[in-house]
């Protein structure tokens, strides 16, 4: 007499203590595999990831001497004082202009037309006006009416990174300049100051 074996269900296998034949975790080739890709992955983000706050702090002296030359423009056409004012606790470079309210009292006020300049990566390392130092933390340059407003070279730098700009506007120039810290210091019409850079021997 034949007998015919009949499966046994996995259940019951398992409560009998048969192995089960799947796999339960990672192959040590699988990790390998894994750990060499997250690798390539980093190698390839981590630069773009440290470019950024060198691209913000572009970014902020930019919007600085954005905020200069809208200055300079609107003295030039303004029959009115004007003034840029820093707070480094604020965080940010605006313009104020000196105006009556509906009492008819005079007082500094902001621009409305010129939104602020933010400082989202950068600081104030050093102001300059007419070649005289001011209190880089907190500061107010004023434009007087129908007078020659002072040339303003303004020193960004960025604390994480240690970058450094400089916003240049000459007194005579509608717009601003930014280069790099190092570079010589502008007139903010393109040319050089050959005296404050050093090459005073050199023929213009």
């Amino acid at each position: 007499m034949s007998t015919f074996a009949t499966p046994i269900p996995l259940a019951l296998a398992a409560r009998h203590g048969r192995p089960r034949r799947c796999a339960l975790g990672f192959s040590i080739i699988e990790l390998i595999v894994v750990i060499v890709i997250l690798g390539v992955l980093g190698a390839l983000v981590a630069p773009r990831l440290g470019g950024l706050g060198g691209r913000q702090a572009r970014a902020d002296a930019e919007a600085v001497a954005e905020l200069l030359s809208i200055a300079a423009r609107r003295d030039a056409v303004v029959n009115r004082p004007l003034a840029i004012d820093y707070d480094q606790e604020r965080g940010s470079l605006r313009i104020l202009a000196f105006a009556a309210d509906e009492a008819g009292t005079f007082d500094w006020r902001p621009d409305l037309l010129a939104p602020p300049a933010s400082l989202r990566s950068t600081v104030v390392a050093s102001l300059q006006t007419d070649g005289n130092e001011l209190d880089a933390r907190r500061w107010r340059v004023e434009f007087p009416a129908g007078e020659q407003r002072p040339a303003i070279s303004i020193l960004l730098r960025d604390p994480a990174r240690g970058d450094q700009w400089r916003i240049d506007l000459a007194s005579a120039s509608l717009r601003a300049l930014v280069a790099d810290a190092d570079a010589p210091p502008g007139l903010g019409d393109g040319s050089i100051d050959l005296d404050a850079a050093g090459r005073s021997e050199e023929a213009w």
